[in-house]
This record gives C-alpha cells, sequence and structure tokens, in this order.
C-alpha cells in the first residue's frame, strides 16, 4: 500500500511549505504537457495525494496515513518506477530533438 506522504517522498509530519514545495516539484516533473500523455495516472496520483494532504483537518482524520491502495494504479514501488520511465522517456526525446 502506498500513502499520501510516499507519493511525494515526505516525512509523516511535513511542514505547509515542504508539502506545497514537494507538490510543485511534483506536479512539474509529471505534468503532461512536460511528459506527455504517457505521465496523465501518475499526474492525477499526485493531485488525488494533494488533495488529501492540503486539507488539515481530513488529514488529521485520516490520522496522516491515508491508504491510496483502492485508489491508486500503482504500488509504490511501480509508483517510483513508472515515474522513472516517463522522466527517461522525455530526456531521450529531449536529447534527440537537440540532436
Amino acid at each position: 500500500m502506498i500513502t499520501a506522504y510516499q507519493v511525494f517522498g515526505l516525512s509523516l509530519r511535513p511542514t505547509e511549505i515542504e508539502l506545497r514545495k514537494a507538490y510543485r516539484n511534483k506536479m512539474k516533473q509529471l505534468h503532461p504537457d512536460v511528459c506527455g500523455d504517457e505521465a496523465l495516472p501518475l499526474f492525477l496520483e499526485a493531485r488525488k495525494a494533494f488533495g488529501i494532504l492540503a486539507h488539515p483537518d481530513l488529514r488529521r482524520t485520516l490520522g496522516g496515513m491515508a491508504l491510496f491502495s483502492d485508489r491508486l494504479r500503482f504500488a509504490p514501488h511501480e509508483f517510483q518506477a513508472r515515474t522513472a520511465q516517463v522522466l527517461n522517456n522525455y530526456a531521450a526525446l529531449l536529447k534527440r530533438d537537440q540532436l
């Protein structure tokens, strides 16, 4: 199972600033306009995770351990591997276009 915190690589008690910074970085990294349509499922999953973590009451109610096993398509290792794959594909496209 993956938690909302694991999507962003955060500790269990991030500050508001850490959370927003991690969210912005992940959105820039996975945005479909940047990486193409193959990044869309990961982008949407990260948005769902932020939707939970951005609301202090919801975060408190869930104890900070919002499990995504039923809602997300990927397990934690798959999420990380898929993110790396998307970024590698994008880097290869950039390199090819520069040649």
